[in-house]
């Protein structure tokens, strides 16, 4: 449906009102009062609403006054911020272009006929309704998680988009560039991070309008709507009476012709022109927002990001531990099976707790590497059942990915102490399950090359909290990616049974046959050499960390089929799930003893456990020049020109292979074991770097010009030989040349385990020592004993400092989310230019440059309301020859009818 009519103003110009509701242009009614709906004495009124020129975005509004004897409400009255479109023309000429303000209709209703006003905004006035990238609650972490780095002229172009945003021609006065030959281009050549934008949580999500703003205020520029069309410029174009401009969307270049017109009596529509002195602030100060970036890979193990498809935990597993090989250690453990209180000092009980959890910014891959994990889950309708179940099905299936949070409490199983447990402590463990079979022949060893090879990649990071530039600013510092946490490399695991310990359950056997003693013989599983003949497996005892002997061991696996339910059944045919990560890990294996090969000193590096592949914008991650003891030098690269380097393979041919990955593993100390111990994520960082860290830390320089999307993933284990030392294939899943003497870890592996998992980014701050966390405030100088400052600026938009800045202003160096980046080098800005005062510094120091040349000195308002006969338009100047003074029109309101402009012009 759409409202039109017309009036003619004092100079006889035809104004046409159009109102079109749902973008529907059919039925048309005339606004006439043949429809008992007209245009009263001072139909519209347009004003420009603007205090002072701090203002990024100079809004319009209108106020169409009409009469009427009926109600027009159920069809003026706008549902949302553009469901209602209006349009004003003078003749082909459109004066105003907007929409009726959303849940504001109102008319009086008690007489005959009542004057009522539609309120009416600008386009721009409605970017403040819609947030950015049409982020909704329902689309929210699906946008989070295709973040990326985006130009302003991305920006740009998804506010001024034809059909999905406000449309209309963006023009741009050049008067910005990050070169002096580049003005025509500042808008693609800045990028920012869309993470900083959209924010953690959708109520942080900025609106179009916040957006903008933003871009605008870190130029110093300003936008106002004319017609249907846009204009950006600085205030310091308008003064210099600026002639050239850009269409932005085509990028053609256009002249407009800037008048100086002289203010006469016959340009006055009134008397009641009036003289202020405009706000004098002689300092001027900017706060930048420092949003400090920690986090580059989300942790897998965040709990702020986890989930679970299921109610709660549950009671999982009991261990039945009872230490040594005598009378009372095996009185001990049939006591607890059977449910008996013992006496026995060295026994215990451990219910450990369970739940199955998942990430929403990682995928887990079944070995199939295409489907997720989660549709191993349970279903019930629409309730997740049998949580147990995920545990099982990772001890049945090898290269399986899955994050649990476990806890345990030990429960008293001294008949003298009957004091009751407080509390489980839960923590949250990443497991790829391995399952090794302890055989270490090529043709019989699992999981085989072909497994590792088919299962990548295993784990793959999709949140973005990233995006943003990495690079230092200066080729004086560098930036430290930094892995940490820890690793287990976790031991098969035995259990007594009524016989000899074996690798199946041996609870519900031994509840039926009683258990075996096996007093003075030794615990002999796992077994990490040759695999010893079937009879060697006599002993009921598995390894202990606490004695030479070993310990009975058992475990019980329940079976409740919701997390609420009573925990009665349990695993009776000799099956079980995930062994969780204990603090006896009972079965050492593999001694890290090479200086048994060399001098007595530890020259080892790395044992490499995980391969991993890292892309940041068009940047890849790879390692090279990996020697026998596990050194590398990490290097970034172009995605698509990643190189070749040469090998040689285990038929002693040489080979090349394409660099695209790099490992993270452990470095052992002599006497170490391979297996069975945790060990941290290996440390490259000594105190020399000047970086407060430890962990695998990753060099970023200026060079490598790093910033954009990030893409992580986890390929698999890595398919390591042992033998005296540890060796790796160039391609991950394979294996070095295999000998009789040679053990594969991974066959000796039961899960690897990672806790604590993070990736941080830290700077060594051009070694500039900092002991100040001071604000970042650029500011002006004082110029009068006497300051009034303007002190509420805030930059939420960037220039990231070097870190000798960072020293001499008492900041502390980091790396910032916010900071804007040159979208043509993919480096941190630095600096723009300023074509108006041909200066070239920070974006806040110009900003403060400019706003106190403007106000540091007393300069002369003038409202007056003119005769429109001149086109007197926002580009002109104008002198008045009573004053002697120069000014250029701050805002101005506009009576369509009397074709007459109240403005509020401002001294040069």
């Amino acid at each position: 449906m759409r409202y039109t009519g017309q009036f003619r103003n004092i100079n006889n110009d035809l104004i046409t009102v159009q109102i079109t509701i749902n973008n529907q242009a059919t039925p048309v009614i005339q606004i006439t009062k043949e429809n008992c709906l007209w245009f009263s004495a001072d139909p519209i009124q347009i004003a420009t609403d603007v205090d002072d020129t701090f203002e990024h975005l100079i809004r319009k509004s209108c106020t169409i006054n009409l009469i009427t004897n009926g109600y027009v409400g159920t069809d003026l009255f706008a549902e949302n911020a553009r469901s209602v479109e209006v349009e004003i023309l003078n003749g082909d000429v459109c004066l105003f272009h907007g929409y009726l303000e959303p849940n504001t209709f109102s008319q009086p209703f008690a007489k005959p006929l009542e004057e009522f006003s539609l309120n009416c905004v600008d386009s721009l006035s409605t970017l403040q309704y819609y947030k950015y990238n049409d982020i909704t609650l329902t689309n929210f972490e699906e946008k989070k998680a295709s973040a990326n780095v985006v130009t302003f002229k991305d920006i740009l172009d998804k506010i001024f988009d034809e059909n999905n945003g406000i449309g209309g021609v963006v023009n741009y006065d050049m008067s910005k560039g990050i070169t002096t030959n580049r003005t025509r281009y500042i808008f693609r050549d800045l990028a920012i991070s869309e993470q900083y934008i959209i924010g953690e949580d959708y109520d942080d999500t900025w609106t179009y309008e916040e957006v903008l703003n933003e871009i605008l205020k870190y130029l110093n520029l300003h936008i106002i709507q004319e017609g249907y069309d846009y204009y950006i410029f600085d205030w310091d174009s308008i003064k210099n009476k600026n002639r050239l401009w850009v269409n932005l969307n085509n990028n053609t270049l256009f002249t407009r012709s800037p008048k100086e017109i002289t203010l006469t009596n016959e340009m006055h529509g009134s008397d009641d022109t009036s003289i202020t002195i405009a706000d004098v602030y002689n300092q001027i100060a900017v706060k930048d927002n420092l949003e400090k970036m920690d986090n580059i890979i989300e942790s897998p193990l965040d709990s702020d990001s986890l989930y679970s498809l299921y109610s709660g935990k549950q009671l999982y597993m009991t261990e039945y531990i009872s230490e040594g090989s005598g009378d009372r250690a095996h009185d001990a453990m049939v006591n607890m099976i059977n449910g008996n209180t013992t006496t026995y000092d060295s026994a215990s009980e451990i219910d450990w707790y369970i739940q199955a959890m998942n990430n929403r910014n990682w995928n887990f891959y079944l070995p199939s590497g295409t489907t997720l994990v989660d549709t191993i889950a349970e279903q019930n309708g629409d309730k997740y059942i049998n949580q147990w179940k995920i545990a099982k099905y990772l001890k049945e299936n090898r290269l399986t990915p899955y994050i649990f949070r476990l806890g345990s409490v030990e429960k008293k199983v001294n008949s003298t102490d009957n004091s009751p447990n407080s509390k489980i402590s839960m923590d949250n463990y990443m497991y790829i399950s391995i399952n090794g079979n302890e055989l270490d022949k090529e043709n019989t060893v699992l999981p085989t090359v072909t497994e590792l090879s088919e299962a990548q990649p295993l784990i793959e990071y999709i949140g973005n909290n990233s995006g943003g530039v990495f690079s230092p600013t200066d080729d004086e510092a560098t930036n430290y990616l930094v892995f940490s946490g820890k690793m287990l490399l976790q031991p098969i695991v035995y259990e007594s049974s009524s016989t000899n310990a074996k690798r199946t359950n041996g609870y519900q056997d031994i509840l039926d046959n009683g258990m075996k003693k096996s007093e003075s013989s030794y615990a002999l599983v796992p077994y990490y050499d040759t695999m010893p003949e079937v009879n060697i497996y006599k002993s009921n005892l598995v390894k202990s960390d606490n004695n030479n002997e070993g310990r009975y061991y058992v475990r019980k696996f329940y079976t409740q089929i919701n997390p609420t339910d009573t925990a009665s059944s349990y695993l009776s045919d000799g099956s079980c799930g995930i062994q969780p990560w204990t603090k006896d890990k009972s079965a050492h294996g593999y001694k890290f003893n090479y200086s048994a090969m060399g001098d007595g000193t530890d020259k080892f590096s790395k044992i490499p456990v995980l391969e991993c592949e890292l892309i940041i914008g068009n940047k890849r991650l790879i390692e090279t020049k990996i020697d026998e003891f596990g050194n590398s030098t990490f290097q970034w690269v172009k995605v698509g020109q990643e190189p070749y380097e040469e090998y040689v393979d285990s038929d002693g041919t040489i080979k090349t292979q394409q660099l695209k990955t790099f490992s993270l593993g452990f470095n052992p100390k002599i006497e170490d074991y391979i297996i069975g111990d945790e060990f941290d994520i290996q440390n490259t960082i000594s105190y020399t770097m000047n970086v407060d860290a430890e962990g695998t830390a990753i060099p970023i320089k200026k060079s490598d010009a790093l910033s954009g999307a990030v893409i992580f993933r986890i390929l698999g284990p890595i398919n390591c030989l042992w033998n005296d030392i540890t060796r790796r294939h160039p391609t991950f899943f394979r294996h070095t040349k295999w000998y009789e003497n040679s053990r594969f870890i991974l066959a000796h592996t039961e899960n690897i385990i990672v806790k604590d998992f993070e990736c941080k980014i830290y700077s060594d701050n051009g070694f500039n020592e900092t002991f100040e966390d001071n604000d970042l405030i650029y500011m002006s100088d004082e110029t009068d004993r006497f300051v009034n400052k303007k002190d509420d600026i805030e930059f939420k938009f960037i220039t990231q400092l070097s870190a000798k800045e960072c020293a001499e202003k008492g900041i502390t160096s980091s790396i910032n989310m916010n900071a804007v980046i040159d979208a043509t080098t993919n480096q941190p800005l630095t600096s723009i230019y300023n074509a108006r005062t041909e200066t070239t510094a920070k974006a806040e120091e110009l900003y403060v440059d400019q706003y106190y040349r403007a106000y540091s000195k007393p300069k002369v308002i003038m409202t007056s309301t003119m005769h429109n006969t001149t086109n007197i338009n926002l580009y002109n100047i104008y002198n008045s020859s009573v004053l002697n003074k120069q000014f250029f029109i701050q805002s101005l309101n506009y009576d369509v009818r009397m074709n007459k402009k109240e403005i509020t012009f401002k001294e040069l």
